[in-house]
């Protein structure tokens, strides 16, 4: 089974031969990886660990202003002010 059937079977919670796997680190923790694999990329850490997923980084184009009131935790981390309910 290749990562595309062990990930796309994953979602459809079908049987797969392990589950699929995902990795996201620092960069302190991509750099080491690199090192200790010998390998030059972030992608050949991914290939030697033969990790399934992959996280595609896309910009947000939506407005400037936010259209949703933030939650609350958004709002202690930003100082926005939360509305009375």
């Amino acid at each position: 089974m290749n990562s595309r059937e062990r990930v796309l079977a994953g979602a459809k919670r079908q049987p797969t031969d392990r589950p699929p796997t995902g990795l996201r680190c620092t960069p302190e923790a991509w750099a080491a990886l690199r090192r200790y694999l010998g390998v030059e990329t972030n992608e050949d850490v991914l290939d030697a660990l033969d990790i399934d997923l992959r996280w595609v980084s896309l910009p947000f184009i939506g407005p400037r202003e936010r259209s949703a009131i933030p939650l609350a935790t958004e709002a202690r981390i930003s100082g926005a002010a939360i509305p009375a309910r």
